[in-house]
């Protein structure tokens, strides 16, 4: 007997690939590897749905708001309940199905746990400090860094919760360190950013060379740090029982490294808000920072209500998601309005 097939197969598999994307983003066991490629190798549409959402997903920061992604992946088990109450809603009021982008998801539930109040749009960027020595210190809303630089003979920070972007002033004499469950990274004079995750914690260096410990580590006495240099990160799953001298550095592409500290820039933040809101928010960004104009053609789109959470300073991918998700179709005027319309 064949199996029935889901009431909604093709919103099944747009689901589907949009978890897949959310799950290895942060990070598979060796058995949800296998579980995965099973998965895409059972139907040609799943290979296709994954590569567009992993796409999305890619053009934009993802999501870095204190809990955002614990709360966010809550949403993926809703998504199915709020599909139907989406249908329900008036034609261009609602988002279809949630889309997932690079720094957030736009969700099919009105309401959904952003730190952005429902009805407000908010454009934040991260906190920077210039410390005593001139290092410059970045960190998204919801990080918890602390700075120690008591010891003449060593400036520390330790991280949480959250990422952390350094810029190290050079000082052979006091290296700087940066704890984060159970690792350390070393660093005289570069540039590199801690992401800690429920997965591990991850290194990216953008600069010169950071070296990595672990005061607890197992594994041959006196093994040698890893170095991590410029262009490399480096994935530790399970810090506390680790051996060092398995810790392999990989390759990052520019562009993959430029995607995973996106949250470095400006970000649009906003729940179960109209499109005409979020349209006027950046409209008044561009103006401060040069940017495009917005400019709304049908008056029926302005009514559409969007969740998400995204870079402000990316109106490409802003206008992607919109053509690629809502039916619109951009069109550019002059040197710097964007008229959104209905896709005929």
């Amino acid at each position: 007997m064949s199996r029935r097939a889901p009431p909604f197969p093709e919103e099944e598999v747009r689901r589907a690939a949009s978890a897949w994307v959310a799950r290895r983003d942060a990070g598979l066991s060796a058995a949800e590897e296998t579980e995965w490629r099973a998965w895409l190798a059972t139907d040609p549409r799943h290979r296709e749905a994954y590569d567009r959402y992993a796409a999305l997903w890619g053009r934009l920061d993802r999501p870095r708001a204190a809990g955002a992604e614990t709360r966010l992946q809550r949403d993926v088990a809703l998504a199915g309940r709020a599909r139907h109450r989406a249908r329900r809603r008036a034609a261009g009021a609602a988002v279809a199905l949630f889309l997932l982008i690079g720094s957030g998801w736009w969700v099919a539930r009105p309401g959904a746990e952003f730190e952005a109040p429902a009805g407000v749009v908010a454009i934040t960027r991260p906190e920077r400090r210039v410390l005593p020595d001139g290092t410059i210190l970045e960190h998204p809303a919801g990080a918890e860094v602390t700075v120690d630089f008591s010891s003449p003979h060593l400036r520390r920070i330790a991280l949480a919760r959250g990422d952390v972007h350094l810029e190290v002033a050079p000082d052979p004499s006091r290296p700087l360190v940066v704890r984060a469950a159970g690792l350390e990274f070393r660093a005289v004079g570069t540039a590199f950013s801690v992401q800690l995750r429920a997965a591990g914690v991850e290194l990216l260096v953008t600069e010169g060379k950071v070296a990595v410990d672990a005061p607890a580590a197992a594994g041959p006495e006196g093994a040698a740090a890893p170095l991590v240099t410029a262009g490399q990160s480096l994935l530790v799953r399970t810090p506390g029982n680790l051996d060092l001298a398995q810790l392999r550095p990989e390759p990052c592409a520019p562009a993959e490294m430029a995607r995973r500290l996106a949250w470095r820039g400006p970000r649009a933040e906003f729940a179960d808000v109209p499109l005409r809101e979020v349209v006027a928010a950046l409209n008044g960004f561009g103006e401060r920072t040069g940017g495009p104009r917005y400019v709304i053609g049908d008056a029926d789109l302005a009514a559409t209500r969007l969740t998400g959470l995204f870079r402000a300073d990316d109106p490409d991918a802003f206008v992607g998601i919109l053509e690629g998700g809502f039916g619109v179709a951009a069109e550019r005027r002059g040197p710097r309005d964007i008229v959104l319309r209905r896709r005929p």
